[in-house]
């Protein structure tokens, strides 16, 4: 097993230095996903707080209630947009930007209803 994860680690950064240049990420493509994710940790962190305070709980029935859980689906669902953000990109879609940015959007105004039930400012 550990001979399979050596061979592994180095396939790996063999296999990146194939790419061509192309393919790499570009400073906007970077920055609207980095906002995806700062969105979405706004919205777990005011929600955990608003959960705290006892004047809210969450809504959605398939996100978890605890900080942990809560980090790892947004995360991963960010990580998905952002994964199609970059196709888009990849394929010279100018509309690129969008996903992330829908994304972001709704986790922006849920973290602000957050803080409105919340009774405190950030």
């Amino acid at each position: 097993m550990t001979r399979y994860l050596v061979l592994l680690a180095l396939a790996l950064p063999l296999s990146a230095q194939v790419q061509s240049p192309c393919h790499k990420a570009d400073a906007p493509l970077v920055i609207v996903n980095a906002l995806n994710f700062g969105a979405a940790a706004f919205d777990v962190e005011t929600t955990q707080r608003c959960i705290a305070a006892g004047t809210c709980h969450e809504e959605n029935p398939l996100m978890p209630s605890n900080r942990a859980g809560q980090y790892a689906q947004a995360f991963a669902i960010g990580a998905v947009v952002g994964g199609v953000s970059w196709k888009l990109k990849k394929d010279h879609s100018r509309a690129w930007w969008i996903p992330p940015v829908i994304n972001a959007s709704a986790h922006l105004a849920a973290g602000f209803l957050n803080l409105r039930f919340s009774g405190r400012q950030p």
